[in-house]
């Protein structure tokens, strides 16, 4: 509860902060909501200790009310003015893709395919999301994201942009066991068993 209520908070405050600044830059047209293919890279501090620079590319392409993002499709199939929802499917990397950390080493998980429901909310000043997904060998997870963006400066006739995401995530125990657990057949030196309960 604590950490959901720290959450709201700083939620809250960055909110406050774009609103202002939001609603005078409202007429600028943000390019990340239509079709466009986002190329990057992000520094990752793993849970486990190793620390990495993983590449990406994010496509994004909207058709109607078909949405692909990412390793993400979903269909808005209810409009009803600034809110979206309809039903989605989204693939899962596998948290250990990329590393080599010596902790991970004899612990195998797989990527895998979730389904759920998104809901979207246009707001003046930014986008929220919140998206239910259940994996039947996986659990399931509920996850709320805030993503604004200001117009920084002008660059050829369009503007450079700094995004702002904020995400907040409710693991069931068997989701949370996959991303974090040990088991007793992974436990060794160093390594003891470990095992996750969660509310949810």
């Amino acid at each position: 509860m604590r950490d959901i209520l720290q959450f709201l908070r700083i939620s809250s405050l960055v909110i406050f902060c774009l609103a202002s600044f939001q609603a005078n830059a409202k007429s600028y047209k943000h390019p990340g909501f239509g079709n466009f293919l986002e190329a990057g890279a992000m520094r990752l501090n793993s849970f486990y200790g190793d620390s990495r620079i993983n590449p990406y590319i994010i496509p994004r392409l909207s058709n109607g009310e078909l949405t692909l993002e990412a390793f993400r499709l979903n269909w808005d199939i209810l409009e009803l003015g600034i809110i979206q929802f309809g039903p989605m499917i989204n693939y899962n990397v596998s948290p250990f893709f990329g590393s080599d950390a010596k902790i991970i080493q004899g612990m195998e998980r797989d990527g895998f395919v979730e389904y759920g429901g998104l809901a979207t909310l246009d707001l003046f000043v930014g986008k929220l999301f919140v998206h239910y997904a259940d994996s039947s060998e996986n659990g399931n997870n509920l996850k709320t994201s805030f993503l604004s963006a200001l117009p920084i400066f002008p660059l050829n006739g369009t503007h450079v942009w700094l995004n702002i995401l904020l995400e907040y995530n409710l693991y069931s125990s068997t989701r949370s066991n996959y991303f974090f657990g040990v088991s007793e057949s992974e436990a060794q030196s160093g390594r003891p068993a470990y095992v996750l309960v969660s509310p949810f």
